[in-house]
């Protein structure tokens, strides 16, 4: 192997030919855009390309083709996810080798894990609590097709993150970010260009409002630092552009510094914006007004409507939740009005050894309705940041009223960290209510003869596949090949699709059955013959 980026010489094989730069075209003066993808690669470049190809191909580790060929699924163009490991390593053979074989080590875990389907379990809480914590999320798709994520670094709260979760949750959900979430973006945008999209590349769009010097801390850094690594590693060349907006003034100075210190190529893609005006415009030249937030200058649901919907299969449910980080030195409340037809649920988390009290109160009797003592269990210092924290979860509270939680502190000394998160869910349909029903949706589907509104269907499970509520949509109008789904139908129940208004459409309850779950158990959902609201 020459460790020096050459290769073996094929370049009369199909394969080059495919990759190669047309000759009929040239020669082209390549901007830094189209560089290293296939169709604009040189003769020394295509020769690299062989030799790469030959090399995963052929390789005894089954983990290293899966490394480049599944990064995201298995949909990806192979041409084109070759060079994107080539293109990391500016076309040097030997350390873009020795890349996939560091990367396919650092996958062996999540990859044992399946890269985490359900959220909530990689991370140890809610999904909407987690992202109001940390806020990073998918929001739409650029005119071209290309995801766009937006980050909220300036509302980042370490000390929010730290009592629902732990770093090994952050990065297991990281996990579950990049090869579901980000997986299941770019297979829409592949189907939805009948194969056209072939560029697998993110817009990421980081807003700094609120951010101040105080912020970057060592454990905020941390975060981020844990995140890049995989990201640079494991989904290599998978960033079109970045633009960094709302940018306060001493970050404009830091960014002049640092833009010198990074590669050319990558300081290129960076856009810093400060004025509203001027990055909204820059969105909208980017994005459709109906893909971009409204909070943002677009017609879409705001970033705080999307994260609080955030969960992996919505719930058919309305969700009203109510989350406070308490920093308890005595005593302190939170207050929760619960109103008819509504289940208030309350799960506490905190990381301090000081043993915690909490009460729930009803406040116009004075009643107390239940109460649980908390604390962390430190072991190992060194381990703390591996560690879940501690999570109490009190019984469901089902009558109308106003509610106190109460928290109390043994110690009158030190400030305890608490987490309270409330969740008040719509209870319009009684006897339906059960932890399960978190993954349960209604969707309005046309009546066909193989969705029939008179049984409920029950698909196979396909080894080590994924149900995305979208996707399941997607199934039943496509008749596509998922699984782990049971619809249940309501056939009293029939409404209009706001697409086709005068269309019949058959209203049906679809249940998704996670991977980590080992029976979905049909008494916990809604009777077939139940009427749905």
């Amino acid at each position: 192997m020459n460790k020096s980026g050459g290769g073996e010489n094929c370049i009369d094989s199909q394969e080059a030919m495919e990759v190669a730069l047309p000759k009929e075209h040239e020669p082209v003066p390549l901007s830094s855009s189209d560089w290293g993808y296939p169709g604009y690669l040189t003769e020394e470049e295509c020769s690299i390309f062989c030799a790469f190809k030959k090399e995963i191909d052929n390789h005894n580790d089954f983990r290293i083709k899966e490394t480049v060929y599944n990064s995201f699924g298995d949909f990806e163009n192979k041409d084109y996810a070759l060079c994107r490991w080539l293109r990391a390593r500016k076309y040097n053979l030997y350390e873009a080798i020795k890349m996939v074989e560091e990367a396919a080590e650092m996958r062996e875990s999540p990859r044992n894990h399946q890269f985490f389907p359900d959220p909530e379990i990689a991370l140890g809480c809610p999904r909407s609590l987690y992202l109001k914590q940390y806020p990073q999320m998918c929001i739409g798709k650029s005119k071209s097709g290309h995801p766009v994520f937006l980050s909220k670094p300036g509302i980042l709260n370490v000390d929010g993150l730290e009592c629902i979760t732990s770093i090994q949750g952050i990065l297991n959900y990281h996990w579950f970010d990049m090869y579901h979430s980000s997986g299941a973006c770019f297979k829409k945008s592949v189907e939805s260009s009948n194969g056209e999209y072939k560029r697998f590349e993110f817009i990421c769009v980081v807003d700094l409002a609120g951010l101040t010097s105080s912020q970057i801390t060592k454990r905020a850094l941390n975060i981020v630092k844990i995140q890049s690594k995989i990201d640079s590693l494991c989904f290599p060349e998978t960033l079109n552009r970045m633009l960094v907006i709302n940018a306060p003034s001493f970050f404009t100075i830091t960014w002049k510094l640092i833009r010198g210190w990074i590669d050319k190529r990558t300081a290129g893609k960076v856009e810093l914006y400060s004025s509203r005006k001027l990055w909204q415009k820059r969105l909208l030249e980017l994005m459709a007004m109906d893909e971009l937030p409204c909070d943002y200058g677009g017609t879409s649901l705001s970033t705080e409507d999307m994260m609080s919907s955030c969960q992996l299969a919505p719930s058919i449910y309305k969700i009203k939740e109510n989350t406070k980080l308490l920093h308890v030195r005595s005593c302190t409340e939170v207050n929760c009005e619960v109103k008819d037809k509504e289940l208030l649920e309350v799960t506490v988390f905190t990381r301090t050894t000081d043993e915690i009290a909490i009460s729930i109160i009803e406040k116009l009797s004075g009643k107390m309705l239940e109460s649980k003592n908390i604390s962390y269990r430190r072991t190992d210092d060194r381990k703390d940041e591996y560690t879940l924290p501690a999570k109490v979860t009190f019984q469901t509270v089902k009558t109308p009223g106003s509610f106190s939680i109460t928290v109390k502190s043994s110690s009158r000394f030190n400030s305890s960290k608490v987490m309270v998160y409330c969740k008040i869910v719509e209870n319009s349909s009684s006897g339906c209510h059960s932890p399960i029903m978190r993954n349960v949706e209604t969707i309005d589907v046309p009546l066909t003869p193989t969705v029939s509104a008179s049984r409920s269907l029950i698909f196979p499970k396909r080894s080590n596949e994924l149900m995305s509520f979208d996707e399941s949509i997607e199934f039943i109008e496509k008749k596509s090949k998922f699984s782990n789904i049971v619809y249940l139908s309501s056939p009293s129940t029939s409404c209009s699709s706001p697409k086709s208004p005068e269309k019949p459409k058959q209203r049906f309850l679809c249940a998704l059955a996670l991977p980590s779950l080992k029976e979905l158990m049909l008494t916990d959902l809604p009777q077939r013959n139940q009427k749905i609201p």
